[in-house]
């Protein structure tokens, strides 16, 4: 846990072995939105013990560790601190399918965000480089593949926006730390910018539980080794990879005080078996552009 925690404070992606580790990877990316105080001193060897009694006491993880329970009990009963969860109440707010009007008395109101949420292999490059096609003079692509450091891809998307009014925001963002992350860095320069989430399918209960990790196996298997990272010969475990892509993946949730609906502006669904020009023009509907069916059929995806 201690070098899990090393990685995302210097913003490397880092897999896991078991569940559990999983668990305290999810809840220390929240954290670290939430809550960064925690780890300031962290890779000078303090608070080690601290952040990780704090990950057993608010999971109520007791089994095997009542002695750290024990001292997590002693160390935070007169100051608790504060609970990472969102509000608990279930009312929903429904994301509209289209971007509102934009606020114009806030900086940078003429900005936007198109956040894919999905799983690998499943084309989200390809709706990029479909929306680029079309759009190549309004909006730029940032692919976080590009990047080593997620706190790289972050500073590249903001910059981006200072020559494009819109940018692809090409990730999993499968977490929804992950969308509050984009949306946080985005806002603290352009406050007013609107964030779409493009949302594949992934967890469609109408659907077996294979059909999302089916179509990401195919994906990878069809691209072969165009791809920075994830190739079946660079990761010949890619199936356990998209494994726990799937098991991970949180749609957006639209509860009341989620990350979600303080980050998002506007929610589409794409399924899975939907046609590439199908995915576009949803997009297109949802910010307001005219999709150009002609031009697009020119387009050429390898």
């Amino acid at each position: 846990w201690r070098e899990i925690t090393r990685s995302l404070i210097n913003g490397y992606e880092s897999l896991c072995k078991y569940q559990l580790s999983e668990l305290y990877k999810a809840w220390c990316e929240k954290k670290l939105v939430t809550h960064p105080d925690i780890f300031t001193e962290f890779l000078h060897q303090k608070g080690i013990i601290h952040a990780r009694n704090l990950f057993l006491k608010e999971n109520e993880i007791e089994k095997n560790w009542s002695n750290l329970l024990e001292e997590a009990s002693k160390k935070f009963i007169s100051s608790p601190e504060p609970t990472l969860l969102p509000s608990t109440t279930t009312r929903k707010i429904e994301f509209p399918k289209k971007l509102p009007p934009p606020n114009t008395s806030l900086a940078g109101y003429q900005k936007i965000i198109i956040l894919p949420i999905a799983i690998v292999g499943l084309g989200k490059t390809t709706l990029g480089s479909g929306l680029k096609f079309l759009f190549h003079n309004a909006l730029a692509e940032v692919q976080s593949d590009n990047y080593k450091k997620k706190q790289q891809f972050l500073k590249a998307v903001v910059a981006s926006l200072e020559k494009k009014d819109v940018v692809y925001a090409d990730r999993n963002n499968h977490l929804d730390m992950h969308r509050l992350e984009v949306a946080s860095q985005v806002r603290q320069v352009y406050p007013g910018a609107r964030i779409l989430a493009v949302e594949w399918d992934v967890k469609n209960k109408n659907v077996p539980n294979t059909a999302a990790s089916q179509k990401s196996i195919e994906g990878i298997l069809a691209r072969g080794e165009r791809h920075q990272t994830l190739t079946p010969k660079k990761k010949p475990d890619f199936q356990s990879i998209v494994d726990r892509f799937f098991k991970e993946f949180t749609p957006a949730d639209d509860s009341e005080g989620s990350f979600d609906t303080k980050s998002l502006d506007a929610r589409v669904i794409i399924p899975l078996d939907s046609l590439i020009s199908d995915r576009v023009k949803i997009v297109c509907d949802a910010v307001g552009w005219k999709f150009d069916e002609q031009l697009f059929a020119k387009k050429v995806f390898k």
